[in-house]
């Protein structure tokens, strides 16, 4: 099922409770998703933003995309303008990039609608086309728009035997602020509010309960992964970060740092819960409240195990 984003044609899947847009000439790229009963896109859409690296224009678009990490300007930022390979069956749907030339990098995605569920999983892979290894993690971004909560579990149980050993961290990049009106910081929680604030702010950390969520309006996004906290990760070890401006928010995970030879691939996995909510917290405090006594379908009171 063919239809338009912003000029260019998508291939449309949906189970008759969730609909998901991708591009066919650029990508891979999921640009819409949401209930098929108001056929609202719940991701962001940003057609005019772009910028220049040694590659070309790098074009934006919005919605979920595919990266490799760790991020550098001449070997992440690389365009993606060319049609991927789409493969559909059903609920499924493949979609196989060009191999990077820069790179020798090929970037996957498999695309499963559940059947009659407001459920996606989606298999993100990097294939190692190159002459040499790759060391490498797979880092899925998904855009939203402003308006919600972005929310970022912290697990407060002790790791060791004694509680000794430290069990959260906290990573920040140069233009991070603490003092930002849009975090908010409590032992078992970030919440980061997606408010028009110009200022660009980056957080990640090491996520051990194996989800993170967005909140707006009466939709709550809830992407779940298996978190692998003993494994080497990038950026000073982080598996989920989360990027705030003032047109949109990003919500990023990542799989560990792999090492992969030519011919291999390494995959990580999103699932993503999509839920309707009646009586959606007005609030950062109603929020905390729902996500502590259980009124939403996420809480805060299981705690992972180390």
């Amino acid at each position: 099922m063919s239809h338009l984003y912003h000029g260019l044609k998508t291939h449309r899947l949906t189970n008759g409770i969730l609909f998901l847009d991708a591009l066919l000439e650029a990508g891979p790229r999921i640009v819409r998703m949401g209930f098929e009963e108001d056929r609202r896109n719940l991701l962001a859409e940003t057609p005019d933003l772009s910028w220049d690296t040694p590659h070309g224009r790098y074009h934006l678009r919005g919605g979920h995309r595919l990266w490799h990490a760790p991020e550098a300007i001449d070997r992440t930022h690389i365009p993606d303008d060319s049609p991927p390979s789409i493969h559909v069956d059903g609920f499924n749907m493949d979609l196989t990039a060009p191999v990077e030339p820069p790179t020798g990098i090929q970037k996957a995605m498999h695309i499963q609608l559940i059947p009659e569920e407001a459920v996606v999983h989606i298999e993100h892979a990097l294939t190692n086309h190159g002459a040499e290894p790759a060391e490498l993690a797979v880092w899925p971004i998904t855009q939203l728009p402003l308006g919600g909560t972005i929310i970022l579990p912290m697990a407060t149980h002790p790791i060791d035997e004694h509680g000794k050993l430290p069990n959260r961290n906290l990573l920040l990049w140069p233009y991070s602020r603490i003092h930002d009106p849009r975090i908010h910081m409590e032992d078992d929680v970030l919440l980061l509010e997606a408010l028009d604030i110009p200022e660009s702010n980056k957080i990640g950390y090491m996520n051990r309960n194996g989800w993170i969520a967005y909140i707006k309006d009466s939709a709550l996004l809830v992407k779940s992964f298996t978190p692998s906290p003993l494994e080497k990760h990038v950026d000073m070890g982080c598996n989920v970060e989360a990027y705030l401006s003032g047109m949109f928010v990003e919500l990023e995970t990542l799989s560990p740092w792999r090492t992969f030879s030519p011919g291999e691939t390494i995959t990580h996995t999103e699932t993503w819960h999509l839920y309707r909510i009646e009586d959606s917290p007005a609030s950062v405090n109603e929020l905390l409240t729902a996500l502590r006594d259980g009124t939403l379908p996420i809480s805060l009171k299981e705690q992972p195990a180390p």
